[in-house]
């Protein structure tokens, strides 16, 4: 019996270590050494879009420890942000990050999401409205899901499910959303299929304000609780091993 047991406890700790397990696909804290106060892009892999100036690490109001990338949006003209690519072919990934919008006369829209190669395709995330500051989910209809609060900082989970080519939405630790159409697109949201995880973006938009964007603590991993294929198997392997000792034991 003590052989069963052992076995039956090597076997629930696997699942238990595997439910908790999370393969880390990116994590970023724009801390220094890794990262200098300036121009973010060009630096650890960050590339910009729009006007690059306005894209900075920035040690003024940080989010979090010393540094967090900044967004001026003074500066930022038109549509403008940093992105960071790291493909991946996990089909259950999380997309989280502390995001801090300041308040002005006139704020801008802003935008945090998964996208595809070359900035083609969006899969899951959100806009926050300019002035209005409603969480709009970047799926076709561009849902309401709720409100952002300025010079608040917020965490934003973005759950994207490649297999089932939908999304969800956390904020500060509470669904917002869940089971949301991928958009598929830069456009009207028709929900083309996107193969895998590719890149993180942030940015504004909008024609006029005085705001800013902060980010920070960026993590990209496998959704938590979500076991690997090869925590799987050695849990299969330990029931395996389990029903053997049990036919062993069995009566003739």
């Amino acid at each position: 019996m003590r052989l069963v047991a052992g076995l039956a406890a090597t076997t629930a700790a696997l699942l238990m270590t595997s439910a908790a397990h999370a393969t880390i696909i990116y994590q970023t804290d724009f801390e220094a050494p890794t990262y200098s106060t300036g121009l973010l892009g060009g630096q650890n892999g960050w590339s910009t879009f729009g006007s690059g100036s306005a894209v900075m690490v920035d040690d003024g109001m940080p989010i979090d420890g010393v540094q967090s990338a900044k967004i001026t949006g003074a500066l930022a003209g038109g549509q403008s942000g940093p992105y960071h690519t790291n493909p991946s072919g996990i089909a259950k990934v999380t997309v989280s990050a502390d995001i801090l919008l300041t308040h002005s006369t006139a704020d801008r829209g802003w935008q945090f999401s998964a996208i595809g190669p070359s900035l083609l395709g969006f899969t899951g995330g959100i806009d926050v409205d300019a002035n209005t500051n409603a969480i709009r989910a970047i799926t076709s209809g561009f849902t309401n899901i709720g409100t952002f609060s300025r010079d608040t900082k917020h965490r934003v989970d973005i759950l994207l499910d490649y297999g089932a080519q939908t999304f969800g939405v956390k904020l500060d630790g509470a669904t917002l959303a869940s089971g949301l159409a991928f958009c598929g697109d830069n456009g009207p949201c028709a929900g083309a299929p996107t193969p895998g995880y590719s890149t993180v973006l942030f940015d504004t938009f909008g024609v006029s304000g005085a705001d800013a964007g902060y980010l920070d603590n960026i993590l990209v991993q496998s959704t938590p609780g979500v076991p690997e294929p090869s925590a799987w198997a050695l849990s299969l392997l330990g029931f395996g091993l389990l029903g053997a000792a049990l036919r062993r034991r069995a009566p003739a």
